[in-house]
């Protein structure tokens, strides 16, 4: 499996703050089910719902398996944003390999 990135997608979606946990856990299966047809290149972990959004947090290979994965699903997207913990995660990644070359023997 490639290495899987965080992201958050913020969608609007009039008046999602008020539906029942029936209609949310329906739309998060029938999400769930297009999600399948991707072959694992997107995986959703959770979402947070306000009164007129919703921030769904997702793993995928790159940006382009998101953007398929809305296209799957049929939902209009705000934003997405790549996870700052995953930028941290990166930098820290890439500050070790600096610093391990620093330290090899010339």
């Amino acid at each position: 499996m490639a290495n899987l990135k965080r992201y958050v997608i913020e969608r609007d979606i009039a008046g999602v703050g008020g539906m029942s946990i029936v209609e949310l856990c329906g739309a998060a299966r029938a999400s769930n089910c297009a999600l399948e047809k991707l072959g694992g290149t997107v995986q959703w972990q959770h979402s947070y719902v306000a009164a007129d959004k919703t921030f769904c947090i997702y793993l995928a290979t790159d940006e382009d398996a998101i953007r398929q994965a809305h296209r799957v699903q049929r939902h209009s997207v705000h934003a997405h944003h790549r996870s700052a913990a995953d930028h941290r995660s990166a930098d820290r990644e890439q500050l070790k390999r600096r610093s391990d070359a620093c330290a090899a023997p010339a």
